[in-house]
């Protein structure tokens, strides 16, 4: 009636159910994934990005495509502009400083409307940058 289960095969059971637990929880914290609906053949500012530190200063970063899109192209253009709530997140003290953006376009090819996707990753050149190891997924719908 009773099952009687040996100490070490409920411990390497419990092992592996945590392994897993940890490797799933990494995995899904290390990609991203955003949703955007844009206009057929129009290029459209789809996410952005940018690194600030905790004094404010700006943190150089750049953009590597790991999945280039289907049935489109994507670009990334450097732009300037102010921090606000949106944008600077936690770090108030520094709303109304100018921040290095970089900046994601997709553009589909002309006449193409459907699904569409791509991936990347934000690099800065710091090794201990934790968001360098992400992977940030675009599932993009053309109208």
């Amino acid at each position: 009636m009773f099952r009687r289960l040996s100490p070490f095969r409920t411990g390497v059971q419990i092992l592996a159910a945590i392994v897993l637990l940890v490797t799933s929880t990494v995995s899904d914290a290390q990609a991203r994934t955003f949703k955007q609906t844009v206009a057929s053949g129009k290029t459209t500012l789809v996410n952005w990005h940018h690194r600030i530190r905790q004094d404010c200063k700006i943190q150089p970063i750049s953009l590597d495509i790991v999945k280039q899109p289907q049935n489109g192209v994507v670009t990334a253009k450097l732009s300037r502009r102010k921090l606000d709530r949106k944008t600077a997140g936690n770090l108030r003290h520094c709303y109304g400083k100018t921040a290095v953006f970089i900046e994601v376009y997709y553009k589909s090819n002309k006449g193409f409307k459907g699904k569409d996707s791509f991936s990347y990753k934000r690099v800065s050149p710091q090794s201990n940058d934790k968001w360098n190891r992400h992977v940030v997924k675009m599932n993009i719908t053309v109208k």
